[in-house]
C-alpha cells in the first residue's frame, strides 16, 4: 500500500484507518505531505548492491550492510548472475529494482559494465511487468554514463550529495575535491539524460565539537536542487554500525539545532509558519520512529522541489541478532547475500542455487524463502 496525503488522496481502499497509525493524518496543514508503505509494497523492491568498490570514503557509510568501501575493485557478480536472481526477483512480484553500491557506476565484470547490466535488466519487463529500473550514486561518472544508461533502459536517477562545502568534503568525504564538482556536473547530465523524477539523497551530520557539519548548507543545497529539476531533496539521518565510531557526534534525529536548521529552511523558503511546520514534522518522525510497518516518507512542498523525510531513528529495529535497520527493500549484496534488513544475516542460498544452474522452481522458492525473513 502506498498512500499519500493529502497532495494525491488514496482510494478510500488503499488508506490505513486511523485507529492503525498513531497520528490522525487528516489534521495535518494542507501543504504537509505523507506516504505510506505496508509490508507487502516493501517486498515488491530489490536493491542490488554491485560492488563494494567507491572512490569515495564518506566518513558515515554503511555500504548497504556490507564491510567499508573499498579503493580497489574486488569480486563481485556476473551480468549474467544478477540478471538470473532479478528475474527471479520480478516473477515473484519485484517491481522496483534500484542498483547501487559501493558506487555502482563502477561496476565491472569481465567485459560488462554498468550499461550492459542494465541492458540485460531492462530487458526483463515488459508490458505484463512494469518494472522501474534506478540507480543511487554519487554522480561523479555520471557525465560520462547518464546518457548511455538512459538509452540502456534506465528510468531515473537519485544522486547522493551530502556538503558543497570543499573543506567539509575534503575532510568528511574524499580529499579529492575535484570530485564534488563532478557530482554536481552528474546531476546535470542526469536532468540532461531524462534520468527522471531526478532526486538528491542528504545524510545529515553535524558535529559541535568539531563545527563541522551540513545542517547550515540546506538553503544552498536546496537551490542547486532547484537549478537541476530535482523533484524530491530527500533529508536521512546516519545510521549507525559497528565501523562508525563518530555516530554519536555526528548523529541527529530532529535534535535542536536541526529543528533549528529546518526552521531556517522553511523560512528561505518563504514558508508562513515555519516553526510550526517544524513541529509538525518532528512529531510525524517520532511518532512512527519505532513502527516497522507502516514505513513512512514524509516532508513539505517547497517550489518545485519537494522535501523529504523517513523516520529513521538509531535502533528502530531490535532483533536477537542486535539492532536492524529496516526493513526498506530486499537486498542483494555484492558477495549474493541476500537480507531483509540493512544488518541482517545473510543468506546465500540463492546465489549458490544459481550457480549450480537449478531451475526456475527452485530458485523462486528459495527467494520466497529468504524473503520471509522479512519483518
Amino acid at each position: 500500500m502506498s498512500t499519500m496525503l493529502p497532495a494525491d488522496p488514496p482510494q478510500a481502499a488503499d488508506v490505513l484507518s486511523s485507529s492503525e497509525l498513531p497520528v490522525d493524518l487528516s489534521c495535518l496543514p494542507s501543504h504537509l505531505w505523507v506516504r505510506l508503505h505496508d509490508r507487502e509494497q516493501i517486498r515488491q523492491k530489490l536493491r542490488l548492491s554491485l560492488t563494494e568498490h567507491c572512490n569515495l570514503g564518506c566518513f558515515f557509510c554503511h555500504n548497504e550492510g556490507q564491510r567499508p568501501v573499498s579503493r580497489t575493485p574486488g569480486a563481485c557478480l556476473s551480468v549474467e548472475e544478477l540478471e538470473a536472481i532479478a528475474r527471479v526477483a520480478v516473477s515473484e512480484g519485484v517491481r522496483k529494482i534500484k542498483l547501487t553500491g559501493g558506487e555502482p557506476l563502477l561496476y565491472r565484470c569481465g567485459a560488462h559494465d554498468i550499461v550492459e547490466l542494465t541492458r540485460r535488466l531492462a530487458a526483463i519487463r515488459g508490458n505484463d511487468l512494469p518494472v522501474n529500473l534506478s540507480v543511487t550514486t554519487n554522480g561523479s561518472l555520471l557525465p560520462e554514463y547518464a546518457g548511455r544508461l538512459r538509452d540502456a533502459g534506465l528510468d531515473r536517477a537519485t544522486v547522493s550529495i551530502t556538503t558543497l562545502d570543499s573543506t567539509t568534503f575534503s575532510l568528511l568525504v574524499s580529499p579529492n575535491e575535484r570530485l564534488l564538482t563532478r557530482s554536481i556536473a552528474g546531476l546535470r547530465a542526469a536532468m540532461d539524460a531524462g534520468l527522471t523524477p531526478l532526486k538528491i539523497n542528504v545524510a545529515l551530520y553535524d558535529s559541535a565539537r568539531r563545527r563541522l557539519g551540513n545542517l547550515r548548507e540546506l538553503p544552498a543545497i536546496l537551490d542547486v536542487a532547484a537549478q537541476y529539476h530535482v523533484a524530491e531533496l530527500r533529508l536521512f539521518t546516519l545510521i549507525w554500525h559497528e565501523s562508525f565510531a563518530q555516530f554519536e557526534e555526528f548523529y541527529h534525529f530532529f535534535s535542536p539545532k536541526m529543528r533549528e536548521e529546518l526552521r531556517r529552511l522553511l523560512a528561505y523558503c518563504g514558508v508562513a509558519d515555519p516553526r510550526d511546520t517544524v513541529q509538525n514534522l518532528a512529531d510525524l518522525a517520532v511518532a512512527f520512529a519505532h513502527r516497522v510497518y507502516p514505513k513512512v516518507e514524509f516532508g513539505v512542498q517547497l517550489g518545485s522541489v519537494r522535501l523529504a523525510f523517513e523516520a529513521l531513528k538509531y535502533a528502530r529495529l531490535p532483533s536477537e541478532a542486535g539492532f536492524q535497520e529496516g526493513p526498506y527493500a530486499m537486498r542483494l549484496g555484492a558477495d549474493g547475500a541476500l537480507r531483509t534488513t540493512l544488518q541482517g544475516l545473510p543468506s546465500f542460498a540463492l546465489i549458490k542455487a544459481v550457480r549450480r544452474g537449478l531451475g526456475e522452481v527452485e530458485l523462486r522458492r528459495l527467494y520466497r524463502v529468504a524473503l520471509e525473513e522479512m519483518p
